[in-house]
Formats: C-alpha cells, sequence, structure tokens
C-alpha cells in the first residue's frame, strides 16, 4: 500500500508539474508567436509600399495631382503599375485589398485626398483629388510608417502602410499607401490560437504518459541522471554518466548513454556556437545554428543594400611599413569597424585585404536597411578619424577609408565549395557599391550613395548631389551623393509595431 501511495502521489506531483510547465510553456510560446506573426505582416506589408514608393516617377505623379482627372494616359500608366503591385501581393501570406497614393495641398493640409486608385470597380474607386479623410490637424505624408493601430475609414477596418514618392528634384510628391483587412490578420492570430490549443492537448498527454512512465519505473539511477541533468544545466557540459554504476534496466542505460551522447553534442554546438560568433555576425550565427550548419543556408532572392569600403593608398603604405604592425593596425581597425556594423544589423559579408563589404537587409530583413547603412558609413568615418589621431601619435600610419553604398536585388546566400563556404551576396547592387567606392577618390569624399539609396535617406543626412559618373561595365551614367560626417537636425519617425 505504502509503495502504491507513493507511486500516486509522484504520479500526481509529476502530472501537475508537467502540466503547469506545459501551459506556461504554451503561453508564452503563443504569444511570442502572435507578436512575431504581427510584425512580420506589417513588415511584410512596410516593405511592399517601400519598394512600390522607390519605383514610381515622382514627376509623372505630380502632373497627375495637377491634372486633377483620371482619364490621361499618364494617370493610367501608374494606375497600372499600382494595379500590378497590388495583384502580385494577393498572396496566401498576405492579401493586400487597395493600393493607392494620396496628397494633401499647401493651403489644406487637414485634407488628405487620393491622387491615384488602382481600384477597377467604378462604385468603389477614388477620383484624383476627392478627399478621403479630415483630421483634426495638419498632416504630413512624407513620413514611412506602418499604422500603430488597425485605420477605421468608410470602406472598413485596415492594416495600413504608406511610403513617401519623390520626384527627380528630391521634392515629396505623394504617398504610397497599402491596405490589408483587419479581418485578415485576426483570422491568421485565431488560427495561431487554434494551434496553440493543439499543441497544449498534445503536450499534456505526452506528459502523462512520461509521468506514469518515470512513476513506474523510479528507481536510484533516477538520481544519477538528475544530478548529470543538473550539472549541465548549470554549464558544465563535460559532465557525464558512468554507465556501469547504473546497475539498472535496460531502459535507464539507454536513458544514460542518450545523455551522454547530449552532452557531447552540446559540448560540439557550444564549440561551433563560440567559433561562429567569432567570424560572422550574430544574426547569421544564430541561422546558422538554427538551420543546422552553414550548408543549409542557401541562396535566395531579396532586397539589399551593400556597403564597400577600402583603405586609400594601402598598397604604398604596404610597401614602406613593417608586415606586423600593418596586421596589428589593420586588426585593430576591422574590430571597431565591424562592431558598428553589427550594431546597426548588417552583416559583414567578406574582408578584402585592405576593405570589407557588408550586407543589410540580410539574412533578417530590414526596412531600414539604407538608413543603417548610411549611419555605418558615418560613423565608421568618424571613428577612423579618430583613430587616425591615435596612430600619429603612436607613430603609425594615419589611414584613411572610401566608403561606398548601393542597394537593389541580389542572390543572397551560402556561396562556395564544400570544404570552403562563406556567406555573402551577388548582384549588381554589389558591383555598383564597389564601383562606387573606388570613385570617391576621383570625386574627393569619403562617402558616396547611389540616387535610390539617396531617396530613402533624404533629409536624415548631410548629403550633396555630385551628378552623374560614369561606371565601369555600365554603359549608362550613375547619379550619386556624397554623404557628410555630421548628421543634419531632421526628424525620422520609425515604423511603429503594434505589441
Amino acid at each position: 500500500m505504502r509503495s502504491t501511495s507513493f507511486k500516486l502521489k509522484l504520479f500526481a506531483s509529476y502530472l501537475c508539474l508537467g502540466l503547469l510547465a506545459s501551459s506556461v510553456a504554451s503561453i508564452l510560446i503563443m504569444l511570442q508567436s502572435k507578436e512575431m506573426l504581427l510584425q512580420e505582416i506589417k513588415s511584410k506589408v512596410l516593405s511592399i509600399a517601400t519598394t512600390t514608393a522607390a519605383l514610381q516617377d515622382g514627376d509623372k505623379h505630380q502632373f497627375v495631382i495637377a491634372a486633377a482627372e483620371n482619364t490621361s494616359p499618364t494617370y493610367l500608366e501608374l494606375a497600372n503599375q499600382l494595379r500590378k503591385v497590388r495583384d502580385a501581393n494577393r498572396r496566401d501570406d498576405i492579401y493586400t485589398s487597395y493600393i493607392y497614393t494620396m496628397y494633401t495641398r499647401p493651403d489644406s493640409l487637414r485634407h488628405v485626398r487620393f491622387s491615384i486608385d488602382a481600384e477597377e470597380n467604378p462604385d468603389l474607386v477614388s477620383k484624383p483629388g476627392e478627399v478621403y479623410k479630415e483630421y483634426d490637424g495638419p498632416q504630413d505624408l512624407s513620413n514611412l510608417e506602418v499604422s500603430d493601430k488597425n485605420e477605421k475609414d468608410r470602406w472598413g477596418e485596415w492594416v495600413t502602410a504608406a511610403a513617401p514618392i519623390f520626384n527627380s528634384k528630391g521634392e515629396f510628391v505623394s504617398q504610397v499607401s497599402l491596405d490589408v483587412k483587419a479581418s485578415d490578420v485576426t483570422a491568421r492570430t485565431n488560427q495561431l490560437l487554434l494551434y496553440g490549443v493543439m499543441s497544449f492537448m498534445f503536450s499534456t498527454i505526452i506528459a502523462l504518459l512520461l509521468t506514469h512512465f518515470f512513476a513506474k519505473n523510479l528507481s536510484s539511477p533516477v538520481s544519477k541522471i538528475v544530478a548529470m541533468v543538473q550539472s549541465i544545466a548549470n554549464g558544465k557540459l563535460d559532465s557525464r554518466i558512468s554507465i556501469p554504476e547504473l546497475k539498472s534496466t535496460n531502459e535507464f542505460v539507454t536513458i544514460g548513454l542518450e545523455l551522454n551522447i547530449m552532452g557531447d553534442k552540446l559540448q560540439e554546438r557550444k564549440v561551433m556556437e563560440d567559433a561562429l560568433f567569432k567570424f560572422v555576425s550574430p544574426s547569421v550565427a544564430q541561422q546558422v545554428l538554427n538551420a543546422g550548419g552553414l550548408a543549409n543556408l542557401n541562396p535566395v532572392r531579396k532586397k539589399v543594400t551593400v556597403l564597400f569600403s577600402d583603405m586609400r593608398n594601402f598598397s604604398t603604405y604596404s610597401e614602406t611599413i613593417d608586415p606586423e604592425i600593418m596586421f596589428n593596425q589593420l586588426n585593430e581597425y576591422f574590430e571597431k569597424m565591424v562592431d558598428i556594423i553589427y550594431a546597426h544589423q548588417g552583416t559583414v559579408a567578406k574582408f578584402t585585404g585592405d576593405g570589407l563589404m557588408a550586407i543589410f537587409g540580410a539574412p533578417i530583413d530590414d526596412a531600414y536597411q539604407e538608413k543603417n547603412a548610411v549611419e555605418v558609413a558615418v560613423e565608421m568615418q568618424e571613428t577612423i578619424s579618430n583613430m587616425r589621431e591615435k596612430w600619429e601619435q603612436e607613430g603609425k600610419v594615419p589611414m584613411k577609408i572610401g566608403i561606398g553604398i548601393a542597394n537593389g536585388i541580389a542572390m543572397v546566400g551560402n556561396y562556395g565549395s564544400s570544404l570552403r563556404r562563406e556567406y555573402t551576396a551577388i548582384g549588381d547592387s554589389v558591383n555598383l557599391a564597389s564601383r562606387i567606392e573606388s570613385a570617391t577618390k576621383e570625386l574627393h569624399v569619403d562617402i558616396l550613395i547611389t540616387g535610390y539609396v539617396y531617396e530613402a535617406v533624404a533629409g536624415l543626412f548631410q548629403i550633396e548631389n555630385k551628378g552623374l559618373i560614369s561606371v565601369k561595365g555600365r554603359s549608362q551614367q550613375v547619379s550619386v551623393y556624397s554623404v557628410k560626417y555630421k548628421k543634419a537636425k531632421a526628424t525620422f519617425n520609425p515604423m511603429k509595431l503594434v505589441a
């Protein structure tokens, strides 16, 4: 009877603990998954709006606003472009209901008006100049944002993202707005809730079976097993069980062997993790660990911003300086530069002797990749400026760097052979960033960005238009801009995410 009572109490205790842990874990996972889902949807909506705005011809939009009619070839052309974007983004993971552009008049900033509507239904389409909504105060449509709460209007309730359109002079013209039904987002979160309940029920059944098994077969070897698990949990990954000391059934021997194997793998993972975090950015390292190895990071096509930096006159310096001194100086330089890149969600793709290549927007999506890349360039120049003063005092070469930044679509992922691989990007934007970095010497500037990068960061930095330059490998000239070291006094509203 005592043995039976002990087993029942033990069974009940373990079952209660298992259910409590399972319920807490399920709730936490469900809440976190819901938050991640909401942020993923908002990030996708904002990314679509941002990409659409970047590809729009601001001068044509300005013409349509001035004409205030929807039958001109220009209006029909722009409406068709928006319609293609809308149709291309009606997918299972995100369904775009409406896409349109809006503006305000200088004499009526409280009235937000339609300029171009991609809707085909004549009962729903809005005409140019038609007032969308009257607000309590002046509205600034030149910001990149996603609604922090669902937007309600006479057509329904929406998750809305907006991105500004600029003309060829860099002046704000109108705003691309993109609507996703709030009910679609709610449906996906409700589905997540159902999965959470099912997961909890499944974990409850597993907890019941495992608790019954351990309560029935518990014996002295358990203390040795628990001791090893606790030791590993406390960070002692070299802890192991002596199998002969178990002196028990095959089940406990198997558990002991599996726990020893687990300890070996945890130690191997720890060594791998330590090595990865030394040589690649934390975001890449985490994805490598989650994917089970570098070989699983297959190349994908995505929009990225690429930064190239290179030492000025490095070959000349290296001929006159002791290699050991130069090696240590470069290590000191790269140590600080890599910290700056990591701090702004960047990934160091490669080192090229005296230069480096960094990627923004991969492997983790970044709606502000251009802004982060330019901030890195500014901080790199300011940092090496301080380092030059230190190097001069130490009698070392006061090296300078040039930086080029370009954005666009590239193939990003794991490249190389089975023996040597690296995470990098390949595409026109990579080549362009390298080319305009070389142009910094000819233009006597330290930071150059392309026109598309300028459109994404206009107003956030002190930028000077350097006009068109010829770039090797391109038949057409490229518009470039130089960035000064100090930020201009400008207001920037980051993306607002619903908690």
